[in-house]
């Protein structure tokens, strides 16, 4: 079947859904955080042996790194800080219009990031519809289950989802893309709530018969989340066109336990990357632990695993553990520690502590 068909026929199916309730709100007026501390690094990475798979991107970002690749010390804006600005206006019948810019910056070297969000969008009694670059449904649905952390926390979640970059650009965001939600969207507690995301660009790789991509369609993605009283389950499904008229998707399944002060949850991915030849379907597990302990800390605990299959290494244990000292509603202190074991290409260790005022 034809992907860039059949992805139509299920996103118009999507679009005509009769909504409950509007989507998640855009800001309003200014908003964003400067952070900024010490990081300390221990990268001991080596060649995979022959035969073994390589072992992609390094799973850490955002760390430092001395002149021969095996980590460093020294003030590091882990986070990506950032401000942004959003407004709606009331157009009347119930409508809403809203948009939303958010830029980021390092705030040690003052370096530009760049654009992180851009969009515009529509709201009503038939949900929303938000167009630009946006977080994508697989951060939404499935990312918010376990990556929840400052900066680091994300090692395995980074490394599983580096191979998809229409629908999700390493699983945090999605460029040129089409949002319709229904219901409250995946931050809300509607009963059952959902998300389709078309991505749409015109020159997303080139073809193995060379020339400029002619597909309207280039990534789809499916949110699904429901929620009863404390359990909230997720489900995703995401499909692009790749490189080499490759057609890679992405499942996954989680689910969250909120007990007040404690809250439990986890996420299961399983990718194909519909390569011939090889054993090509890694896949991951997280489960991430949370504690408000009162007096303004709190903390949290992620373990993860992914089973590279022929195209990744594994990592057999990525732990991570942060803390968080509110000094008042605005001003944090933030500590942070992960490690990551790969199967046969080293492993990563870094350790964070600095501070963090929102606005």
């Amino acid at each position: 079947m034809n992907m860039n068909k059949s992805l139509t026929a299920v996103a118009v199916a999507g679009a005509l859904a009769v909504p409950m309730s509007a989507a998640q709100a855009q800001p309003e007026g200014w908003y964003g955080f400067i952070a900024a501390g010490i990081e300390s690094s221990d990268i001991d990475r080596e060649a995979p042996d022959a035969g073994d798979p390589g072992s992609g991107p390094a799973a850490i970002f955002h760390t430092n790194t001395g002149a021969d690749g095996e980590g460093g010390t020294g003030l590091a804006d882990i986070a990506a800080s950032r401000f942004g600005w959003g407004g709606s206006e009331d157009l009347g019948n119930g409508l809403e219009a809203n948009y939303q810019f958010e830029w980021g910056t390092d705030s040690t070297t003052a370096a530009a990031i760049g654009n992180r969000l851009s969009n515009v969008g529509l709201s009503g009694g038939f949900g929303s519809i938000t167009l630009g670059q946006q977080w994508s449904a697989l951060y939404n649905y499935m990312g918010w289950n376990v990556f929840r952390s400052v900066g680091h926390g994300g090692g395995a979640w980074y490394y599983h989802t580096s191979n998809f970059q229409n629908i999700a650009a390493y699983g945090l965001r999605s460029s040129n893309t089409i949002d319709y939600t229904f219901g409250a969207g995946p931050y809300g507690d509607d009963p059952f709530t959902f998300t389709v995301q078309a991505v749409s660009n015109s020159n997303v790789y080139t073809t193995t018969g060379g020339g400029q991509d002619d597909f309207f369609l280039d990534g789809l993605s499916l949110g699904f989340q429901g929620t009863a009283g404390i359990v909230t389950w997720n489900a995703f499904y995401g499909q692009e066109e790749a490189s080499g008229d490759r057609t890679p998707q992405i499942y996954g399944l989680g689910g969250r336990l909120d007990l007040g002060p404690a809250l439990v949850s986890a996420t299961f991915l399983q990718s194909d990357w519909d390569m011939s030849g090889v054993n090509d379907e890694p896949n991951s597990i997280h489960v991430n632990g949370e504690m408000d302990f009162g007096g303004g800390i709190s903390g949290r605990v992620m373990v993860a695993t992914v089973d590279g299959d022929d195209v990744m290494d594994d990592i057999d244990a990525n732990l991570f553990v942060g803390l968080e000292q509110a000094l008042s509603s605005r001003t944090f202190i933030d500590f942070e520690f992960e490690t990551i074991d790969y199967d046969n290409t080293g492993d990563e260790t870094v350790v964070y502590l600095g501070a963090r005022h929102t606005f």
